[in-house]
């Protein structure tokens, strides 16, 4: 799929997803710290977020802190959800823990690679039952949430830098740098990106 594609696909999602989200908006805008994970979570979170999208361009959603953005959603408009986030990073963690390392976070790449396909599979076989949520749903929920916590604005608390807007080469939101001319709308002069101000 070509980035233009991707975009126009998902574009409509994000606005409407993130604009249901202004509570966990504003409290991203006021601190990066942890509102409702503990560190061990937000480490396994973020490896979680690194392995959805690995890295492009050097950047993953790891780097981009998308895991700040799904701890300010947690807090606030996806709270409901927080019980199925604490049941699989636990599951997660403690597959680890059989295979000898400390957590989730501390296996080798593939290895998560592996955990990640089962969940989304529904074979992983350290999912608790009965579950709170079943392995696919939230797969499918953990996945939109990264990609989210990627792409967004950096007001959502991810795409820290704009680091999720560089990896795929957006530009940035247009009416943030005051719009286009109409000699860049022609394409007679470049459209500078908004992290290159």
């Amino acid at each position: 799929m070509k980035r233009r594609e991707f975009i126009q696909l998902f574009g409509s999602a994000w606005v409407a997803a993130l604009g249901a989200r202004p509570l966990a908006a504003l409290a991203a805008q006021r601190s990066s710290t942890p509102l409702v994970l503990d560190a061990a979570q937000w480490r396994c979170l973020g490896a979680i977020c690194a392995r959805i999208i690995p890295a492009v361009h050097g950047i993953d959603a790891g780097a981009a802190n998308a895991v700040n953005f799904i701890d300010k959603l947690l807090a606030h408009e996806d709270k409901a959800s927080l019980p199925a986030y604490r049941m699989a990073v636990s599951a997660l963690d403690a597959r680890a823990r059989r295979l000898g390392r400390k957590d989730f976070a501390a296996l080798a790449e593939p290895e998560q690679v592996r955990c990640l396909e089962n969940l989304e599979d529904g074979q992983f076989d350290a999912w608790p039952s009965p579950a709170a949520m079943e392995q696919q749903a939230f797969f499918a929920m953990v996945r939109f949430h990264t990609i989210l916590g990627f792409l967004a604005a950096p007001k959502f608390g991810g795409n820290q830098d704009l680091s999720g807007w560089r990896a795929i080469g957006f530009p940035g939101h247009l009416h943030e740098m005051g719009g286009i001319s109409d000699e860049q709308v022609s394409g007679a002069q470049p459209i500078v990106p908004l992290w290159h101000h």
